[in-house]
């Protein structure tokens, strides 16, 4: 089969088809549809079980990265904000979320003895909305993690909430149970806007309070999301909404540029974001960078080379994308990577009738991708590049003990892009040169094994068939379909540089 695919892919636009249908620069590749990842096999608990005490073995041999991290997906939510691309529910009832939480708990028993002596570097709550639950299930759930799991003195351990559901009581339970970092989804303060976002129970002064509440708990790292170009926010509203954040005068911004992917409500209205709105989000991301400089924030650059994790990243994702960290996902649409053994998911958030009967109280399935040393190295060259145009060498001998050219299944594709003018290599870093998004998108498949473009084909036979056909010799259509598939301007962070300048 694979020696068949092999020919195949010589002679077809595989790459290009990949880059159609698989947008996330993420390694394995991972479908629009956030993590369904169709190619993966259905595997077993024991199974998953297994590549988990090889990972924790590879660890204490110093083989893998120590960082490991533990996410929790919990999918309801109060309303479907019409923005919202997350795997998410609105529940019909009480006991719609607490079979979801048996489960969920259940599943965390059942990784207890695996992580027996292991200490968990991060922690991150999201969703969904984490803190949409009372505040009984919070706290039992809370101390349930505690008992099945050790973190280290110095874990981040961090949550996603809503100003809707972070109640002052929520909060007590949050910091009761050693969470040290909170993003508040404040979005807009706009109240015409908030209803035409669907986005219910949130007003100007909740947000207030729980702020006022958290800005006197030390140690704590206070994040707002903000979010760009949404429909119907025009430009005086987004300027009320910067001023607002401002005065609030949370630890961290985040500026979220609004995708308008497949899953979102407004997509499936028929909507599309336009040329001239991608123009004003540009304007009013430049504006928002001003006013930020001004107010005494500083800019992160999302600097995948540099070899240490401040407190004030997410571990979370810096750990496992930069520096191949582990991390145990549970829960709905919740992602997992186990170091040198295997990426596996969980399915995304099923529909309401998922919830009939007593299924909703159990573990959900999982589907699994092998891994191995060599799918790791491509992993990190492919995000170094994909994200930041550009990979350490130093980095990457830190984490693989020895250099990426003395590797010949990354030195010939490297060499081949260098020799076809996408990459420079240097002393110190491999640079990716084109300035096109998709002509990046689309050569950075050259680093894929064998493997997975075999396991992206026989699931997608169809499809790739289909797409070989009409889009063979049709350089246009195909570009056409992945710049159309890419958002606005990345995410945004801004870090208050009075606290900033303290830690460093």
């Amino acid at each position: 089969m694979l020696s068949t695919l092999n020919k195949q892919a010589l002679s077809l636009p595989w790459a290009e088809f990949i880059s159609t249908i698989y947008r996330d620069e993420y390694y394995p590749p991972l479908d629009g549809s956030f993590i369904t990842a169709r190619y993966f096999q259905k595997a077993e608990l024991d199974r998953v079980k297994e590549a988990w005490r090889h990972t924790i073995s590879l660890m204490r041999e110093g083989k893998a990265p120590s960082e490991l991290g533990l996410y929790i997906h919990w999918p309801f939510c109060p309303s479907q904000c019409t923005f919202c691309r997350c795997s998410m529910l609105v529940p019909d009832r009480n006991r719609d979320m607490e079979g979801a939480m048996i489960a969920l708990k259940d599943e965390m028993s059942q990784f207890r003895e695996v992580f027996k002596g292991m200490e968990f570097s991060s922690v991150y709550m999201g969703g969904g909305t984490p803190t949409f639950m009372t505040d009984q299930m919070l706290d039992d759930f809370l101390s349930h993690m505690h008992q099945s799991f050790q973190f280290s003195r110095s874990a981040q351990i961090y949550t996603e909430a809503s100003p809707s559901t972070l109640t002052p009581k929520k909060l007590d339970i949050l910091l009761k149970h050693g969470f040290n970092r909170i993003t508040v989804g404040v979005q807009t303060f706009d109240d015409e806007l908030l209803k035409k976002l669907n986005r219910t129970g949130q007003t100007k002064a909740k947000v207030r309070d729980i702020f006022e509440k958290m800005s006197h708990i030390p140690n704590l790292i206070t994040d707002v999301d903000l979010m760009i170009s949404m429909e119907g926010q025009k430009a005086p509203i987004f300027v009320k909404d910067m001023e607002e954040i401002i005065h609030l005068r949370p630890r961290c911004i985040h500026l979220y540029p609004f995708e308008d992917a497949p899953q979102t409500e407004f997509r499936k209205q028929g909507k599309m974001v336009t040329d001239q709105e991608r123009k004003i989000e540009s304007q009013l991301t430049l504006l928002a960078d001003r006013m930020c400089s001004r107010a005494g924030y500083q800019r992160w650059n999302d600097n995948w080379n540099d070899s240490t994790l401040y407190p004030w990243e997410s571990r979370q994702e810096a750990s496992w994308r930069r520096f191949r960290g582990s991390f145990l996902g549970l829960g709905h649409s919740a992602l997992s990577h186990a170091f040198g053994s295997a990426w596996y998911c969980h399915p995304r958030a099923p529909g309401k009738d998922f919830f009939s009967g007593n299924y909703g109280a159990q573990i959900p399935s999982y589907f699994l991708i092998s891994s191995s040393a060599e799918e790791e190295m491509r992993g990190y060259a492919i995000e170094s590049l994909a994200r930041s145009r550009k990979m350490s060498r130093k980095v990457f001998r830190d984490v693989f003990k020895d250099d990426i050219l003395n590797f010949n299944f990354l030195a010939e594709p490297i060499l081949d892009l260098a020799g076809r003018g996408f990459i420079n290599i240097e002393s110190d870093f491999i640079l990716w040169k084109n300035q096109d998004p998709v002509d990046l998108a689309v050569q950075i498949k050259r680093l894929y094994s064998k493997e997975i473009i075999a396991a992206i084909f026989k699931s997608e036979a169809g499809p790739f068939h289909t797409f070989s056909l009409k889009f063979g010799k049709n350089e246009i259509d195909w570009r056409r379909i992945i710049r159309e598939g890419q958002s606005g301007h990345d995410t945004m962070a801004y870090y208050d540089s009075r606290v900033w300048s303290s830690i460093l």
